[in-house]
């Protein structure tokens, strides 16, 4: 047989079988209806007639000469040509005479079920030849080869040899791409782009940043970020690594670098003469094996790497491509290509030298962290593995690779060639977010705007999905203020993100990431959690009281140590969390914080009572808190920690362990924090009056203790070149302010040198100020303090350095702390308290006013204050509160309940009544009252002249209040400009030693003045005397 009529002849027979495949899926489908001869039968139909038109080619010569495998070819096209004729026959049988018939169509329906067999045996047939006889149709491919071998181009004349050429050159070319499409086709993979595809493009301008050098005076075009990235594109350098928060945005950018021109531009200036191929692979956690795997990162590289440069396959694929060139055309086999089959030829391609030479490859790799280990196969063996891409190509690879920021990413990529996404879109959300909303530009939107931005926190998802919410009620004909509560709505595509972080973390780590986040949300009311306090939690875990252990193992850490301690503990709480917390620098220093305000509200509405991986039962988050806080301070070098900072610490410690019932008796852990805090004492001088450990602050109460003693040692602070202010760090005193007055107690009992100087007294005094601390003033009494003491006055301005007295400054803090009304406890122990003073001497007579200060007022405190409540006592007036600065607000309270209750109290609340110390006991209505007045009445008795001193004898220091002008009770304006003569005379009637007391002080009085007038006369004329004598 000759060459071109075997060519011919085989060609024919393909063609057959391939029209032979179609037949059977049509038949199948015929069969398989319940209506006989259908639409797809008169489909079927036409197939069977093309296929009689090649059966009718497959003649083979029967005078020639044959060979075996001739006559095999010979045999295969008659067999083919006998099943095309009965398969025709058959459907001539089945089809209806007359197709606009519905009897016809129905008996043509009723032969299609009775010849059912018949018809599958036909099919059987055509399938033996298509599949079963593989053999045949591979001796068929042979022979093809052959025919091609045989045909010498001398057995041929001229113009034969060149169609001969042609025709196989055509051949040739055909099957290299179907091998080609072949072996492209088993390297994909379902779903292989569908996470590419899925990621939004970014939004109009955004990410413009990271190509633009000129921003004009937009900083965001110098950050060093974008500056490293377009310098890597056109460098030789590897690697380089985006990072971000969880939802920061970085697929999307990584999809917008895949795809931009400028991406190309620079990478072309890297490549120069050698062709730029690109490949591209998104991992993704929630898709198939394959999108979350190495062997899918393999398959989707080469396939987009061969797809470009098909000539590579037989190099990198040397097996597979011969098997598929064995394989016959019309069988559509798929190749196996596994993960160690897929690692090997990637291997392969990296390793040829040859490639490099004409070719470049840079891949893009997203999502490192979607990236789902296995025991063999962990983050840091893939990251090995892309650092081993770079190696081999000695230049030839670049790899730009996204994860969030996990320390197995941070430390296997330069911090040089790396962007941090979210400290880099702010400016693109605001836009994204002015057009989404079509924001006016007014002060309301832009309020809204920037209040959306500063919430999303880096996170362009979360801004994605309120922007969302927002649009979809302005459907609803919600107005824009309307939403703004809409911000605190936890939403649900976060927290599903939030779910399937907390369910990637190991069982090892659930613990100690719950215990994390629980010191995280406790430590939010207060001190923030640094690296250097969390890393000692591995030290709490061998020993939950190590840090008041003596000696201290950590006892004043150098600072190499300290670094060193701190970069392993920020590691270990990145790993532990999946990046819902971060250590937040703000500047001074740096905290524990969660990585977006929706992840507390998130783990505060999660049940984790089903999950005992997560559970912290046996542990008291704030216990664990406290001694790592006292294990920081015990670690800091003497004198390294401001006082300020210190009382943070110190405060923090109180407080918690206070609040969990931590203290008691032997107080192991606020007696190792004042051995500490004594380390960082600073020494002022040797007078004890300037001596103390902290001047005062105090942080759970609406005042601020520092002002307390402000004014008791400013001018001598002055002269100090660095005094590093002046804070509380004494345990005692913090206890006393924070109620912890079991400690306080027991210390006053065992260490009476608190109370040695009347500065430390004053101090300890200053900070027992709420009705829970009450009790603290009966020890403090009952250890031998006077009532008379002498303090700094408690509240004002610092303009006022009057002293006052222990007694004085107590009875400012009734005013300023329990009028107008105090609870039951609270009214129990201050009646108690106050029966204490009295019984040591306390003296009731002082009254209290409310005025409204003249200008140049001497007798009044020197303050800005329009309003002011002032304490009237031994013939001195103390301001106890104004209406000045951030206390006004207490001060109007006071006024406005009093003045609720009428008769003398609302005369009292506009400034129109003098209220004194009984008529305040009888408000209160004490439970121990009738002792109270009973002990006021026997120091009136034994003490007569100083029952004057209630005597109102400064009405010219008050000026009456608006209201009080306008008074209902005529007695009250009568009482503003007639003179008090009457009611001191009533005074006296009722009370006749109070006539001698008065008349005594008036005789007093003017014996002063003429003293002072004759003083002054003396002093004029030696004045005189000395001008005149020079």
């Amino acid at each position: 047989m000759d060459p071109f009529t075997a060519i011919g002849l085989a060609s024919n027979i393909i063609s057959f079988l391939d029209y032979g495949v179609k037949t059977i899926h049509s038949a199948r489908e015929i069969y398989d209806s319940s209506t006989g001869m259908t639409e797809k039968s008169s489909h079927l139909e036409s197939i069977a007639t093309k296929m009689k038109q090649f059966a009718s080619n497959l003649v083979a010569p029967e005078n020639s000469a044959k060979d075996q495998s001739e006559n095999d070819l010979c045999d295969l096209a008659l067999e083919c040509r006998l099943i095309s004729m009965k398969i025709i026959k058959l459907l001539e049988k089945l089809k209806a005479r007359d197709s606009n018939s519905k009897f016809q169509s129905l008996i043509a329906g009723v032969k299609t079920k009775y010849r059912g067999s018949e018809m599958k045996i036909q099919l059987k047939d055509l399938v033996r030849l298509s599949e079963a006889d593989s053999s045949k149709l591979q001796r068929l491919q042979k022979q093809m080869e052959s025919l091609k071998n045989g045909a010498t181009i001398t057995s041929f004349s001229s113009e034969t040899q060149t169609q001969l050429k042609g025709l196989l050159g055509v051949s040739e070319s055909a099957c290299e791409v179907i091998f080609q499409q072949r072996i492209l086709n088993s390297l994909a993979f379902d779903g292989m782009s569908r996470r590419f595809n899925s990621v939004p493009e970014a939004h109009q301008e955004t990410f413009r940043w990271i190509f633009e050098a000129d921003g004009g005076k937009d900083k965001i075009f110098d950050h060093p970020g974008p500056r490293s990235f377009r310098s890597w594109l056109s460098s030789d350098e590897g690697t380089f690594h985006i990072s971000g928060k969880l939802g920061s945005g970085k697929s999307t950018l990584m999809k917008f670098l895949c795809d931009h021109e400028s991406t190309q531009t620079g990478l072309k200036k890297w490549a120069g003469d050698r062709r730029l191929v690109l490949a591209k692979f998104f991992f993704w956690k929630p898709g198939s094996l394959l999108q979350k795997s190495l062997e899918g990162l393999y398959r989707s590289l080469l396939h987009d790497i061969l797809r470009s440069c098909p000539e590579f396959i037989p190099d990198v694929l040397p097996v597979r491509w011969k098997e598929v060139k064995s394989m016959p055309l019309q069988v559509q086999t798929q190749l196996d290509i596994g993960a160690r089959e897929a690692k090997e030829a990637f291997t392969r391609l990296l390793s040829h030298m040859t490639l490099y030479k004409n070719h470049c490859f840079c891949y893009f790799v997203d999502g490192l962290d979607e990236y789902e280990e296995t025991t063999e196969d962990d983050y840091k063996s893939m990251v090995e593995t892309l650092a081993r891409w770079t190696d081999l190509s000695h230049g030839g690879v670049k790899i730009c690779i996204s994860s969030r920021e996990y320390n197995v990413f941070l430390n296997a990529f330069s911090g040089e060639r790396r962007i941090r996404l979210q400290d880099l879109t702010k400016r693109d959300m605001l836009r994204y977010v002015r057009e989404r909303l079509h924001s006016t530009g007014d002060e309301k939107s832009e309020r809204i705007v920037n209040k959306i931005v500063e919430k999303g926190n880096g996170i362009f998802m979360w801004v994605s999905l309120v922007v969302k919410n927002f649009r979809a009620c302005f459907e609803d004909s919600h107005e824009l203020s309307e939403l703004e509560k809409l911000l605190d709505t936890p939403l649900e595509e976060l927290n599903n993100l939030f779910s399937h972080l907390l369910g990637s973390l190991e069982q090892s780590y659930r613990k100690r990431a719950a215990l994390l986040f629980a010191m995280t949300e406790t430590a939010r009311r207060g001190l923030g959690l640094s690296p250097m306090c969390c890393s000692f939690l591995d030290d709490f875990d061998e020993d939950p009281l190590f840090a008041t252990r003596n000696p201290y193992r950590h006892f004043n850490m150098n600072f190499i140590e300290k670094e060193k301690r701190e970069a392993h503990a920020m590691k270990r709480i990145n790993g532990y969390c999946k990046g819902l917390l971060e250590f937040e620098d703000n500047g001074v220093s740096m905290f524990l914080s969660y990585t977006h305000r929706s992840i507390p509200e998130f783990l505060r509405t999660r049940d984790f009572a089903g999950d005992t991986s997560f559970n912290l039962e046996g542990i008291v988050v704030e216990e664990v808190i406290c001694q790592l806080l006292l294990g920081e301070i015990r670690t800091t070098a003497p004198h390294s920690i401001s006082n300020q900072q210190m009382s943070k610490y110190a405060f923090t410690i109180v407080e918690m362990s206070s609040r969990c019932n931590m203290n008691q008796f032997p107080f192991l852990l606020l007696e190792t924090l004042g051995m500490a805090v004594k380390l960082h004492e600073i020494v002022i001088d040797s007078d004890d009056r300037y001596k103390p450990r902290a001047i005062v602050r105090c942080h759970n109460n609406y005042e601020s203790l520092e002002w307390i003693l402000f004014g008791y040692i400013e001018g001598y602070i002055k002269d100090l070149q660095d005094h590093r202010g002046f804070a509380i760090t004494n345990p005692v005193h913090l206890a006393a302010s924070a109620g912890e007055t079991n400690y306080v107690r027991w210390k006053l009992e065992s260490d009476p040198s608190i109370l040695a100087s009347h500065y430390l007294t004053g101090l300890l005094i200053c900070c027992s100020r709420s009705s829970s601390q009450l009790y603290l003033h009966e020890d403090i009494l009952r250890l031998g303090v006077s009532p008379e003491a002498m303090i700094h006055k408690t509240w004002g301005s610092s303009d006022f350095r009057d002293e006052m007295s222990y007694w004085v400054h107590f009875f400012c803090k009734i005013l300023c702390s329990f009028l107008p009304d105090i609870d039951d406890n609270g009214r129990k122990a201050l009646g108690k308290c106050i029966e204490a003073f009295l019984r040591h001497g306390a003296n009731p007579c002082l009254s209290a006013f409310i005025s409204k200060k003249k200008s140049g007022d001497r007798n009044l405190p020197q303050s800005k204050a329009n309003q002011t409540l002032n304490i009237k006592y031994d013939n001195k007036v103390f301001q106890a509160l104004d209406d000045d600065g951030f206390r006004n607000s207490r001060l109007r309270d006071i006024r406005t309940d009093l003045r609720a209750k009428g008769g003398k109290w609302k005369s009292f609340a506009i400034g129109g009544e003098e209220i004194g110390f009984r008529e305040l006991v009888l408000h209160f209505q004490f439970d121990n009252e009738a002792t109270i007045l009973q002990l006021i009445d026997a120091y009136n008795l034994k003490n007569p002249k100083e029952e004057s001193r209630e005597m109102p004898d400064m009405e010219e220091t008050r000026e009456p209040h608006e209201e009080e002008k306008t008074s209902e009770f005529p007695s009250q304006r009568q009482n503003q400009t007639e003179p008090t003569n009457s009611k001191i005379a009533d005074v006296k009637h009722k009370n006749p030693a109070l006539d001698h007391a008065c008349s005594e002080t008036l005789t007093t009085r003017r014996t002063w003045i003429l003293f002072i007038a004759l003083l002054l006369g003396m002093t004029s004329a030696i004045v005189m005397a000395w001008l005149f004598y020079h």
